[in-house]
């Protein structure tokens, strides 16, 4: 007579059972962990919206002829297509008014940049000045333009050129 023995698990099936539930355990922690992560980092975008704020601005910057700081505002002017970038800085907010943008850039007003604890402007030398922005985290970023004034320079160059052709005749 054969006797079928089903007593249960035998010792060694009940430890590998145990050994693959601990390795799916440490598995779905270790993914529960890495999605947090990675939520917390997208989630934190602060750099992002500078980055893209800075790009923004140095498009201005090429697109001007003139670059001049008044007060809360850095104005970008181009007189060869009339047009006009001004960056305000306000109390919690950066914004750009752009007059007749063209195919490249928008019209009116637009949101570069919000939350921020604080903003400075810093003249380092005769053509250079800092703008210093401190964001909702605190983290410094600080911007460097060059002060630029092609419009007089070709106005002056152009004297030079005219005096020069008087000086010849």
């Amino acid at each position: 007579m054969n006797k079928v023995r089903n007593a249960g698990f035998t010792l060694i099936e009940v430890i590998i059972s145990l050994a693959l539930l601990s390795i799916f355990l440490l598995l779905l922690s270790a993914i529960l962990t890495l999605t947090s992560n990675i939520s917390k980092s997208f989630l934190d975008y602060s750099n992002y919206e500078y980055a893209m704020m800075h790009k923004k601005i140095f498009e201005m910057y090429e697109d001007s002829e003139q670059v001049s700081i008044d007060r809360n505002k850095i104005k970008f002017i181009n007189e060869k297509y009339d047009r006009q970038h001004t960056v305000i800085f306000s109390n919690s907010k950066i914004y750009k008014q752009t007059k007749n943008p063209g195919e490249k850039f928008s019209a009116g007003y637009s949101l570069l940049l919000e939350k921020i604890n604080s903003y400075q402007f810093k003249k380092i030398s005769e053509e250079i000045v800092s703008v210093k922005i401190i964001d909702r985290k605190n983290k410094e970023h600080v911007l460097k333009l060059r002060l630029k004034d092609e419009i007089k320079e070709r106005e002056k160059n152009n004297s030079d050129e005219d005096n020069k052709k008087n000086q010849d005749e």
